[in-house]
């Protein structure tokens, strides 16, 4: 019986545990599903033109369904559906307005829950800045140009001017805002002279406005001239400075300096002279008076401007004022005879008799040279200048002499010096009446000089000639020649002069430790010179060649391979090759001494990078085979002792420290790629940033460049910010 009852015990127990695991399942199921149907938080923010919203997790859901209602709470609308937790919202564009936002979570068709409701409003607009300046030149009616940048989140534009008369601003134009025009410009013509004009733009969008700033400008007047008369016997000249926006100028004349002005002539803008001649209905000896004024059209309306003040003059032919030099020539020059159009020269070997006409010219210049008359011979010129249209002649002029000297160059003094292994330079001391140089060299001191080259009027000359042999001594002199058409003339010969040519030394002008066991070495260019370059561990030591440079437009040398933390010295030995012998060498710099590098540097970081050029992109790739744009930064850093996450992109905002500043090894932040900076340059509006990226095109690991503003990135829309590691 007791055993009989335990199992009745013991079957009834089991019973009641089986019925409380089934209800505890039950109440927990239910309790998780009250949970998932528990109202979740969403959080907002907004630029100009969007509202981005985001919110946190559900469980199970697969989409988010988002309703917007526009000023209250109650009447929503579907606006889009995604199936990540971010949204943005890009089809608001009124201000003042506040939006709100709920969100449905979905298991497949089944809501699961709802969110709370938040609201925003989109940020306010920038006001526009505003600029304008007058166009106003001949052959355009005048108008007033304004412009101004886009404004984001303006649907138009609406512009207002003010002036005297309205005595309030009065709208003239709307302008529709359009995200394809960079600049924005409206141009005000119906304007009046001498009237100032004030304007302002309104910037639109529903239930906001902004005014921009104010900027005025004014229409001038057509300036006066600024009449000058010149007389003489055939006809008078008047000029004047030239009016800015005249379209003709417009000449009046008279016989009385206050009345009976006629209009005689009207000249476009771009003559400001008006010549009045003798066959013009004038007459010698007549005084007459001139004015002029200035005038264009606007709006199909003559506009004149002040006349001039009055000028007058008669017509006189000037007597001409002569001047004469000798030299190698004889030279006879005299000023310029208002309307003298033609010059007969006289000339005699006497002063005041024997005097006949040797030429005709047009020129206020005569010149006589050896060809035509005998050296050292004194002649006497005179001239009479002619108007050949009037027949109009001057009185003679003064009377003027000079002859031709003739003689030998004065001797010269001369200095030779090395410019190179292969080239001396010669110079001297300009000599007294000499054209032209004769350059005489030897390698003896005392014989054996040849010509080796004739020189024009110069005082130098560098021999380059390929017999030239380093390291051996020139002996040169130089003499003076002086050339006159059948005749030269040869002065003495200088002293003589020697130099070696030598070997330049180079310099260097910088060394460093970019990055751990690197040296880069950068001397001065010599030209038609090679270097040799040498290394050692102590300053006395035993010096290696490590590297021989055989293009002379190399400067710079990177020493790899080296031991971190330790002392190496350096120096550089020029060379040039000539003749049959290979090298003549030249004297060793000095010595520069540099510490390598213990640790990895960010030069290092971007040369491994650089080395993975033409590489294959492959997502998800690490190295050292392939790619993908995170997998590069990755592994050039790694490889040199750099913790960074393999995948950016989920890193995002966390990798580094985010730096306003640009340099080598910085990482460029995109929305869904990474780049590796390698240089920055300065150009005239900003920054030439180089890049290294891997790209999911053809050439996969590549560099590129792109460009950055003084005041702002002008990557592309996705361009985040830089990270500094």
């Amino acid at each position: 019986m007791r055993i009989q009852s335990l199992k009745h015990w013991i079957k009834g127990s089991l019973i009641v545990i089986l019925f409380f695991i089934v209800c505890m399942q039950r109440i927990d199921a239910q309790e998780y599903k009250m949970a998932k149907q528990l109202p979740f938080s969403v959080s907002s923010t907004s630029n100009v033109t969007s509202i981005t919203l985001t919110w946190q997790w559900v469980p199970e859901a697969d989409v988010y369904k988002i309703y917007r209602s526009e000023g209250d709470e109650e009447h929503f609308t579907y606006i889009g559906s995604v199936g990540n937790l971010e949204y943005t919202d890009g089809e608001v564009n009124k201000g003042n307005t506040t939006y709100y936002y709920r969100i449905e979570a979905y298991t497949g068709t089944q809501l699961i829950a709802t969110s709370t409701l938040t609201n925003h409003r989109l940020q306010s607009m920038t006001a526009p800045m505003l600029s304008a300046y007058v166009i106003d030149y001949s052959g355009i009616d005048p108008y007033v140009q304004l412009n101004w940048d886009p404004v984001e989140g303006s649907t138009s534009y609406e512009v207002y001017r003010y002036t005297a008369k309205t005595k309030a601003y009065v709208k003239i134009a709307t302008i529709a805002h359009s995200d394809k025009v960079f600049s924005f410009n409206y141009m005000d013509s119906d304007l009046a002279l001498n009237q100032s004009y004030t304007y302002k733009i309104k910037a639109l969008r529903t239930n906001e406005a902004l005014y921009s700033n104010t900027i005025t400008e004014k229409l001038e007047p057509l300036a006066t001239p600024n009449v000058k008369m010149e007389a003489n016997t055939s006809y008078l000249h008047l000029s004047w400075d030239s009016v800015q926006k005249a379209k003709y100028y417009e000449i009046y004349r008279s016989t009385s300096p206050t009345m009976g002005f006629t209009r005689i002539a009207v000249i476009e803008n771009y003559y400001t002279f008006y010549t009045n001649r003798v066959n013009n209905a004038c007459k010698p000896n007549q005084t007459y008076y001139y004015k002029v004024r200035a005038r264009r059209t606007i709006n199909n309306k003559a506009n004149y401007g002040a006349f001039s003040k009055v000028v007058s003059g008669n017509m006189h032919l000037a007597k001409p004022s002569m001047k004469a030099s000798g030299g190698p020539q004889i030279t006879v020059t005299w000023k310029e005879v208002p309307d003298a159009s033609i010059y007969t020269i006289y000339r005699s070997t006497q002063s005041t008799t024997g005097f006949k006409a040797i030429a005709c010219v047009s020129d206020n210049r005569y010149v006589q040279k050896g060809d035509k008359i005998k050296p050292n011979q004194r002649y006497y010129y005179r001239i009479i200048a002619k108007n050949e249209a009037s027949g109009v002649k001057s009185s003679i002029s003064n009377t003027v002499s000079a002859f031709i000297s003739i003689g030998n160059p004065a001797s010269t003094s001369a200095k030779a010096s090395a410019v190179n292994a292969n080239q001396i330079k010669i110079t001297w001391k300009k000599a007294t009446r000499a054209t032209n140089y004769e350059i005489y060299r030897s390698t003896s001191k005392t014989k054996g000089f040849v010509k080796i080259a004739t020189t024009g009027n110069t005082t130098t000359y560098t021999d380059a000639s390929s017999s030239l042999i380093p390291k051996k001594t020139y002996y040169y002199k130089i003499k003076p020649i002086r050339k006159y058409y059948q005749w030269k003339f040869v002065g003495s010969n200088s002293n003589v002069t020697m130099a070696m040519t030598q070997i330049p030394t180079t310099k260097i002008t910088s060394i460093s430790s970019p990055g751990k066991g690197k040296v880069i070495i950068n001397w001065k260019k010599i030209n038609n010179a090679r270097y040799k370059l040498y290394r050692s561990t102590s300053y006395h030591g035993k010096y290696s060649l490590i590297k021989t440079i055989t293009n002379s437009a190399t400067t710079s040398y990177k020493n790899t391979g080296l031991q971190a933390g330790k002392k190496y010295y350096f120096k550089i030995k020029t060379y040039v090759t000539a003749g049959n012998k290979k090298h003549y060498d030249g004297k060793y710099t000095g010595t520069l001494s540099i510490t390598t590098c213990k640790s990895h540097t960010k030069y290092d970081v971007v040369d491994t990078a650089i080395a993975q050029k033409k590489k294959p992109y492959k997502w998800g790739g690490s190295g050292p085979k392939n790619f993908d744009c995170s997998g590069l930064i990755y592994y050039a850093y790694r490889q040199n002792g750099y913790k960074v996450p393999r995948a950016l992109a989920y890193a995002g905002h966390s990798i580094g420290k985010k730096t306003a500043t640009i340099k080598m090894g910085d990482i460029v932040h995109y929305k869904n790629h990474f780049a590796l900076v390698i240089s920055k340059k300065k150009i005239s509006n900003g920054y030439e940033v180089r890049v290294i990226e891997a790209m999911n095109t053809k050439d996969g690991i590549r560099e590129n460049v792109y460009y950055m503003g003084e005041n702002g990135p002008f990557f592309h829309k996705n361009f985040i910010g830089f990270r500094r590691i």
